[in-house]
């Protein structure tokens, strides 16, 4: 028996779960005012993402120079995430 795919809404509940625990996680490293720990929250949804264009972009080589602009927003946004915990 195959399973079903999980529709959209349990896409969308599964991220805001695990956005709610990355929130947390991250929640515990100091003093933190809540702009900064929102802006957190952000940054580490768009690593994810950009992880995964990363993974995505090394499987399939077809555009050159692609993965390097990838690797260096991502640094970009490892940088920030570095600053805000400051």
């Amino acid at each position: 028996m195959r399973e079903s795919e999980p529709s959209g809404s349990d896409v969308d509940s599964l991220v805001r779960i695990s956005a709610c625990i990355s929130f947390k996680s991250f929640s515990l490293e100091g003093n933190v005012d809540k702009k900064s720990k929102k802006r957190l929250e952000v940054l580490r949804r768009k690593q994810d993402k950009y992880q995964q264009l990363l993974k995505d972009a090394k499987a399939q080589t077809d555009e050159p120079g692609e993965v390097e602009k990838i690797e260096a927003e991502l640094e970009k946004i490892k940088a920030e995430i570095a600053e805000l915990r400051k």
